[in-house]
């Protein structure tokens, strides 16, 4: 009898476990996995300004390798961070039952976000600069949150539109108009090399308005010289050019075009005179010879242009990837997403650092904004 009544007693605790894991199967917790279904969308507007044979195509620059994607929960804690590629412009993601938040990097290297544990830390991560027109980094933010629920026969779905972090500056033209009565009335410009200067090495892949500056670091330059004390000279943002001999007005201008890509370097108040030293410059170089007639007497100079900066002497036209006028962008540096077109003309002898400030009078610009549209393309082979 005692063996009898101690193996109905283990029957039913048996029984009891079984009842109590299918109870709780079907209960709906918030701990279980569900997934959703993130469709990666580009900017839709198309104002592009892109001239000259040597610029990259839009599909060389839509090009998405990768994608990591965070989930987020309404307290802002992290719920899953995943790696992953894009199937037709789609991937899916296992995270948790719940409300979530949903933010998208394309284009990062594998790792960049391991171990963030929030939100705010994970837009927080950075990512490095690069001038390969196929990986250029990329990130967008949720409108809205998604529902993940927990054993749905069907993921939630949500589209999450990215845009690049990166801009784009471009020498389209360049030519030379000294005063016929001037002191150089007789002079040349050979040009030697192209580059940009104080361009940000690292950018926050955070999403923000072009009200708001991205916390970047590590000013870089793209100069091979000596005098720019402890600045990092990056030779990738140097275009070396065979001497060529500028054309004067009203010869044909020269229009081999040169771009460079650059992370965000804005201000919200305006580019004056306190920080004009450090906002992103398109700089021009070469050999300034005052009198042609004597052409063994030359300098070597600078013409650094300070992107978007209003000022005598530069005309800055279009909108910025927001939208916004002329008006509302002018002075504030560069903006992500953004293609900065530059034509310029020599007008006098340049500067002996491109640390300095080039006065307006002496090299007139055109600068025309444009908005960089997005079509994502993935994983495309050259």
């Amino acid at each position: 009898m005692k063996n009898k009544s101690l193996l109905l007693t283990a029957i039913t605790a048996v029984l009891m476990s079984a009842c109590s894991k299918e109870t709780n199967m079907d209960l709906p917790r918030s701990d279980k996995t569900a997934s959703v279904r993130i469709t990666v969308l580009g900017t839709k507007v198309v104002s592009t300004k892109a001239s000259g044979t040597l610029l990259p195509t839009p599909a060389e620059e839509n090009v998405i390798k990768n994608v990591t994607v965070g989930l987020f929960k309404t307290d802002g804690t992290t719920d899953v961070i995943s790696e992953g590629t894009l199937t037709d412009g789609h991937i899916t993601v296992t995270g948790t039952g719940g409300e979530r938040q949903v933010v998208v990097v394309a284009n990062a290297a594998s790792g960049v976000f391991a171990g963030a544990l929030t939100k705010a830390e994970f837009l927080a991560r950075t990512v490095a600069l690069t001038q390969t027109k196929s990986e250029l980094p990329m990130s967008g933010e949720g409108t809205n949150n998604v529902t993940l629920v927990a054993g749905a026969t069907k993921a939630p779905e949500i589209d999450i539109v990215v845009s690049r972090l990166v801009a784009r500056i471009q020498l389209e033209s360049l030519k030379t108009d000294f005063s016929a009565v001037g002191q150089y009335a007789n002079a040349a410009f050979t040009l030697d090399k192209v580059f940009v200067y104080n361009v940000m090495s690292k950018s926050q892949v955070g999403v923000v308005s072009s009200a708001t500056t991205l916390v970047t670091s590590g000013l870089i330059h793209g100069w091979e010289g000596a005098g720019e004390g402890a600045a990092t000279i990056y030779t990738s943002l140097v275009d070396k050019v065979i001497n060529t001999v500028i054309p004067a007005v009203p010869a044909s201008a020269y229009t081999i075009p040169y771009y460079f890509y650059v992370f965000q370097n804005y201000f919200a108040d305006g580019i004056d005179n306190t920080n004009r030293g450090t906002a992103t410059k398109l700089v021009i170089a070469g050999w300034f010879t005052p009198n042609k007639n004597v052409p063994n007497t030359k300098y070597y100079v600078y013409y650094p242009a300070v992107i978007n900066r209003t000022q005598s002497g530069t005309n800055i036209s279009g909108t910025d990837n927001t939208g916004k006028s002329v008006n509302d962008i002018s002075n504030k540096g560069v903006l992500r997403n953004s293609i900065y077109s530059v034509a310029a003309t020599i007008k006098n002898i340049g500067v002996n650092s491109p640390a300095d400030f080039m006065e307006p009078t002496d090299l007139d610009l055109g600068v025309t904004v444009a908005d960089w549209a997005l079509t994502v393309t993935q994983k495309v082979n050259f």
